[in-house]
């Protein structure tokens, strides 16, 4: 699990850095339509919304490793956030591939397969992580009242 979370840290970080630092000519048009869209929440409180966008997988992960680097948000922002809001969904996924990988070992795949805990708790958090973009909207529509 932290070592997903790690590598998977560095990997968006070293994004982040060839955006900003040597390719950003060529990287800036593959995201050009999402850097007006996200500008204004990145001004706001930049830590919020890039927690928001990591934990809450609707844009494509390469998409929010590179829109940061061209709105100006400071390396160290970039690292930390990225790191806690990758857990969540990184600690799930690994759970639940370590579930499946030993239920396989133990018995053969059939339905009574997901009414095990070590499976269907892992596919709950998925669905709570998946359902946090509804919450989000409708508490900022709550807050532009």
């Amino acid at each position: 699990g932290l070592g997903i979370v790690i590598g998977a840290t560095t990997g968006a970080t070293l994004l982040f850095l060839a955006a900003k630092l040597a390719f950003s000519d060529f990287l800036r048009p593959k995201v050009a339509p999402y850097i007006k869209r996200f500008e204004k929440g990145f001004q706001e409180d930049a830590v919020s919304y890039l927690l928001m966008l990591r934990l809450m997988p609707i844009f494509p992960f390469f998409v929010v490793n590179l829109v940061p680097a061209f709105l100006n948000v400071t390396f160290g922002i970039y690292v930390v956030t990225t790191f806690f809001g990758i857990l969540p969904a990184s600690f799930i996924y690994a759970g639940l591939g370590a579930a499946v990988d030993n239920l396989l070992e133990l018995e053969s795949l059939n339905l009574s397969f997901f009414g095990r805990p070590e499976i269907w708790m892992p596919l709950a958090g998925l669905a709570l992580l998946s359902f946090l973009p509804v919450l989000f909207k409708r508490a900022r529509k709550g807050r532009m009242k």
